[in-house]
């Protein structure tokens, strides 16, 4: 053992930090029975688990529903409201999400769904307890106490016995700055990505339109453009259309990895579950993905069929598989894969495809025959290839940005896993 340092339930500490249980730090309740009955469509918010969710990310709330005011007030006198100071825990389905109730929030929340701190003592920092219970370490804890049971469900009783890691207040106080400092240079950089994205959004609007520079215009079955560019249908661009493979597949990392529907954004390739093909299994050559390829999701739900993006070899070696279709298009006709994928993610492009997808909310497909008679507004290949450059310069940006972001993300869980046990002391 280190000196100055302690054995503890939760390993070694240093010397002048303590161990509690949850049940000695605050108050452990939950909210009063609401019915569905008493929802209405304005009042006080009330807000269950995902909401809670999204408010811990920062995110913005819809399809939000809501209590009566006289109700609210009626709880709020018997029993009690979220205060600020006070923690949310989600304890159903996404387990231990935290949220720290901040200044004039006025709202009321589900039964079952979320655990409620209050009272929380006053030698304790709230931000401080805000950190550990987010930490890695910390959910760790709760998994372990849950179990593997099929419906899992953090009780008020199990969390109670957990224990938590307290340094003196002064200390509390420190490491909570120093994370918060990080959270928010993790908030700029999320609102300049946001911005961006919005700058992309208004380009692509005008630049796929309007083009530059252009003084004439005419009248066309997509509306207004300049006089030189054309309306065409893709099926005479497109050079050729391949369906990927029928692959059996498993999240064994021991094999190729294999793009799906799911790795598909609008417009960009999503890498967060991969699922791959086993190292022996037979493939064909085709199937393999090269950079520039242009990727069009044929099967879907009604609301995600028809994602388009480029692959930009996210990955050294990948496979793409039968829900998806990858794209060429005659290189006299279209300067790049990168325009396109432009194309089909602007709004009418995206007009367009949604207008030919067909099944149900939960089942849907684009077929070949319907993706071909679709039309597109196309500049000469010289604007294509101007178009194509300034687009890509802001997704270079919003690259870049997004990588920040990730260095800033993993700096800040090194330092919650070093800071909230005690492997790094900060300086008081």
């Amino acid at each position: 053992m280190r000196e100055g340092y302690k054995d503890t339930p939760l390993g070694e500490i240093p010397e002048s930090w303590g161990v509690v249980v949850a049940s000695k730090i605050a108050e452990i309740t939950s909210s009063k029975r609401i019915h569905q009955s008493e929802y209405v469509e304005e009042g006080i918010p009330f807000y269950r688990s995902k909401e809670i969710i999204l408010k811990s990310k920062g995110k913005t709330l819809d399809n939000i529903v809501f209590i009566t005011t006289e109700r609210f007030e009626e709880l709020t006198e018997r029993f009690g409201a979220p205060q600020e100071g006070d923690i949310l825990i989600t304890a159903v389905g996404t387990i231990g999400t935290t949220y720290l109730i901040g200044k004039n929030e006025k709202f009321y929340f589900k039964d079952g769904n979320l655990m409620w701190l209050r009272h929380i003592n006053n030698d304790i920092n709230k931000i401080y307890l805000k950190y550990f219970f987010s930490s890695f370490f910390f959910q760790n804890l709760i998994d372990k106490t849950i179990g593997g049971s099929s419906q899992k469900a953090l009780t008020i009783e199990k969390f109670s016995r957990l224990h938590i890691i307290l340094p003196p207040i002064n200390e509390q106080k420190k490491i909570a700055n120093i994370l918060s400092t990080v959270d928010e240079k993790i908030d700029v950089i999320s609102e300049q990505i946001e911005n961006t994205r919005k700058l992309k959004k208004g380009l692509m609007q005008r630049l796929l339109t309007r083009g530059i520079g252009h003084t004439r215009f005419k009248p066309s079955p997509l509306g207004e453009i300049p006089e030189s560019w054309e309306v065409v249908k893709i099926v005479n661009i497109i050079k050729e259309g391949r369906l990927g493979g029928n692959y059996k597949n498993s999240e064994d990392e021991n094999g190729l990895p294999l793009i799906k529907m799911g790795n598909l954004g609008r417009g960009c390739i999503v890498l967060n579950k991969l699922e791959y093909i086993p190292g022996s299994s037979k493939y064909l050559k085709e199937d393999i993905l090269n950079k520039g390829d242009l990727l069009f999701n044929t099967r879907n739900t009604l609301e995600l069929v028809g994602k388009v993006a480029v692959w930009r070899k996210e990955l050294d070696k990948a496979l793409y598989n039968s829900n998806l279709m990858r794209i060429s298009f005659n290189p006299m006709k279209v300067s790049s894969n990168y325009f396109m994928n432009y194309v089909f993610n602007s709004s009418y492009g995206l007009t367009q495809l949604r207008r030919i997808a067909t099944g149900t909310t939960s089942v849907a497909a684009i077929y070949t025959k319907d993706l071909l008679k679709i039309k597109i507004i196309l500049p000469s290949l010289p604007e294509q290839r101007i178009i194509d450059n300034i687009l890509t310069s802001v997704d270079d940006k919003i690259d870049s940005l997004s990588d920040k972001k990730k260095e800033y993300e993993q700096l800040k869980k090194g330092l919650m896993q070093k800071l909230l046990t005690g492997k790094i002391r900060v300086r008081l």
